[in-house]
């Protein structure tokens, strides 16, 4: 229609009508090597499906992560989804009137539209176990911020009284900075002396979780008491001891700072009443030089 000049809408209307007629129907399709109109009556068309009878509901796309407690966010207002679903991306389709929630192809959560701040929650998507309404999971968040420190747990108590349903979403974040939460019992009673003596280190094989807990222990004394250590294992041999060598460098990287070291040379005194020509004592003199 380039160039062309037309004295009405209905004569710019009646143009394109006459060329899809005359050349765009009738036309050979250079990939397909079929006229189009052909093609289109006898194979295409057959094919289609009837429209349906409401017109196609719009809705957003986005991808979800699903907080610990179960829940998605979507416009500031929280969705269940099934539990198994903890710390997976979903994809969410949602709108106006309601929300999905889909793991690949298949829809695993459905739910109408609610206020921004307000929970919407299916119990069949919680464990027995955890099956929480929002009003309890809500009251417990206090108790869960009070294992990091007596001061978060004011914050948190502040925030939801400030910001009510809102303070949710960064009560959560703050959270997750500690996923442990509290350290086991035997730990929390670890980091409590003023001194902790930990002898012969290095000495037994150590259990997958050693260089985790570890590093609990050094974070949570870390300026605030010391630490004592007695081993005859060289600071380079500590990462194949504790089989974790990012653990292992955060352990040296704290214990380290203001370290005072006594290194102690000879062999043990425990020795003494060995004569110098038993075989033991060769043997261990030789070890010694190895």
């Amino acid at each position: 229609m380039n160039a062309c000049k037309f004295h009405s809408l209905e004569a710019q209307n009646h143009h394109p009508r006459g060329w899809n007629r005359s050349w765009a129907r009738t036309r050979i399709h250079g990939t397909t090597k079929k006229q189009v109109w052909a093609l289109f009556t006898q194979v295409e068309r057959p094919a289609l499906q009837p429209l349906p009878q409401k017109p196609f509901g719009l809705f957003k796309v986005g991808k979800r992560t699903v907080h610990r407690h179960g829940y998605i966010e979507v416009d500031r207002a929280y969705y269940s989804v099934p539990h198994r679903f903890v710390e997976q991306t979903l994809t969410v389709h949602y709108n106006t009137v309601w929300v999905k929630g889909f793991w690949g192809s298949q829809r695993v959560a459905f739910h109408r539209k609610v206020e921004p701040g307000r929970f919407k929650t299916e119990k069949a998507h919680l464990p027995a176990e955890k099956s929480l309404s929002a009003e309890e999971f809500t009251q417990r968040l206090p108790d869960r911020c009070g294992q990091t420190g007596p001061q978060c747990r004011l914050w948190a108590l502040k925030a939801l009284r400030v910001r009510r349903q809102l303070a949710l979403r960064p009560i959560q974040g703050v959270l997750r900075l500690n996923p442990l939460g509290a350290p086991p019992q035997p730990i929390r009673q670890l980091c409590k002396p003023d001194l902790l003596i930990i002898d012969e280190f290095g000495m037994r094989n150590l259990p997958s979780n050693a260089a985790q807990d570890l590093l609990e222990i050094f974070h949570r004394r870390y300026h605030r008491s010391s630490t004592m250590i007695a081993t005859n294992r060289p600071l380079e041999g500590w990462r194949k001891i504790l089989g974790d060598h990012a653990a292992a460098l955060a352990i040296l990287d704290r214990f380290l700072e203001g370290v005072h070291m006594i290194r102690i040379t000879g062999r043990s005194y425990r020795l003494k009443n060995i004569t110098n020509n038993s075989t033991t004592q060769k043997s261990l003199e030789k070890e010694d030089q190895n």
